[in-house]
């Protein structure tokens, strides 16, 4: 049985949904990418969740502070995105 751990998990969403943020290719604006925000909004989130839960945030900072930092930086990431859309719209 694979075991894994909470720090483990919100590491790889964190890893993951950079990725996403950052490197893959965002597409045209003119296609709906509704999925792919919801994936790392989603991703975002669950990184400040389990992070949360395995100790690696102080536990000073409550759980809802920690999920809601995920959602903003998620938000954020959306917005950088469709930024980088137009941007290679223009080009």
């Amino acid at each position: 049985m694979i075991v894994l751990s909470y720090p483990l998990i919100g590491i790889v969403c964190l890893l993951v949904a950079s990725g996403i943020t950052f490197l893959w290719p965002v597409g045209s604006s003119r296609r709906n990418h509704l999925v792919s925000e919801i994936v790392i909004v989603a991703l975002y989130v669950s990184a400040g969740g389990f992070l949360w839960a395995s100790g690696l945030i102080p536990e000073s900072i409550s759980w809802g502070t920690s999920m809601l930092v995920g959602l903003v930086v998620g938000l954020a990431a959306i917005v950088y995105r469709f930024v980088r859309r137009l941007a290679s719209d223009l080009d």
